[in-house]
């Protein structure tokens, strides 16, 4: 019975996959229902948290990526779950309470002055999306575009850019 349910979650969770890539709304939502009530064990639960919580984040629906969120409460890693709880506070409750955290993690992925590769660039500039992200909450425009400048060369050609373009617009800053 063990291998079999384990054969109908790798099937159901490519089949996620599927919707996915083609951004299959409705069929992604049944697959998350789906494979949230099916029998798996905590790894794989994990797994489909955390998947369904950036899936929802991305979308922008609070309700079903704050629902992700405490369905993975306790199974995904402490690291990966405090990571998750910043991003939703960020960036659907609009808080600007990790201001400091967020910091703390960009200075453990970059010193600040070395040259960023490919592979680095992305994750850092994340990370100063998010810090400057906080500071435009707390209408502090100085120490925004402090963060945004670098994350706009870090960011290029991403949806982060075109949103840093258009807080910026909304203090009148070009």
């Amino acid at each position: 019975a063990c291998k079999f349910a384990y054969q109908a979650f790798n099937r159901e969770y490519m089949r996620l996959s599927g919707y996915l890539a083609q951004r299959n709304d409705d069929k992604i939502e049944q697959e998350f229902d789906l494979l949230k009530n099916m029998r798996i064990s905590n790894k794989q639960k994990a797994s489909v948290g955390s998947r369904g919580f950036y899936y929802y984040l991305e979308k922008g629906k609070i309700k079903k990526a704050e629902g992700m969120l405490s369905y993975s409460k306790g199974l995904v890693d402490e690291k990966s779950y405090k990571n998750m709880e910043i991003q939703f506070s960020i960036l659907m409750k609009k808080e600007a309470k990790y201001i400091d955290d967020c910091k703390d993690i960009l200075n453990s992925m970059w010193d600040g002055k070395s040259a960023l590769d490919g592979n680095r660039k992305y994750p850092v500039g994340t990370m100063q999306y998010l810090i400057g992200l906080q500071y435009s909450y707390l209408k502090d425009t100085e120490h925004m575009m402090e963060y945004f400048n670098p994350a706009l060369k870090n960011l290029k050609q991403t949806p982060y850019e075109e949103d840093m373009h258009r807080i910026m617009e909304k203090f009148h800053i070009s």
